[in-house]
């Protein structure tokens, strides 16, 4: 090991030519047969992208991106008359953003099992109407924005997650 030592020392700037070409073949090589990036998880002909092509199908507000907004209440409960306007006021103006196909509201009929039983935390999923990368950074950054806007002292919110139907994506914002 010595002797080997001592030879790279001798020859420290052909070790030096050898060790950059040897990079420069290594980055050549991964750019030449590397493959590209794709956030796409269809694969033809699997029953993965069957399932996905018959949800679009039947059920289009189900089959892009979604992304939970939850909100706490420390004192009282999130169906007081003041925290629900507070509330309905935000999800009505998710809802009218463009890249929102749906918002389930805890206060309808069908969203009484998105609210805690204290009665202090809840819930709406929010619904996109494509998929990433369609539903961009910016459909979610809008989202926060509102989300972030509406903290009181009374209510915390955050934005919990914007998923894939076959993968999660977290893009936390916290109080």
């Amino acid at each position: 090991m010595a002797r080997l030592a001592r030879w790279c020392y001798r020859h420290r700037i052909i070790i030096v030519v050898v060790w950059l070409a040897a990079l420069v073949v290594v980055f050549s090589v991964e750019r030449a047969v590397g493959d590209s990036y794709s956030d796409s998880l269809r694969v033809p002909g699997t029953e993965s992208s069957h399932a996905h092509e018959l949800l679009s199908l039947a059920l289009p507000q189900q089959a892009g991106d979604s992304g939970t907004i939850v909100w706490h209440t420390p004192d009282g409960s999130v169906t007081d008359p003041a925290s629900m306007a507070r509330v309905q006021s935000l999800l009505e103006e998710v809802a009218a953003l463009p890249s929102v196909e749906t918002v389930s509201s805890p206060y309808d009929p069908a969203g009484a099992g998105q609210i805690s039983a204290d009665g202090k935390t809840a819930y709406a999923t929010v619904a996109f109407s494509g998929e990433a990368p369609s539903t961009s950074e910016k459909d979610a950054s809008r989202v926060m924005g509102l989300v972030a806007g509406a903290r009181t002292r009374v209510c915390r919110w955050s934005l919990a997650a914007m998923r894939h139907p076959t993968r999660r994506r977290s893009r936390a914002a916290s109080p």
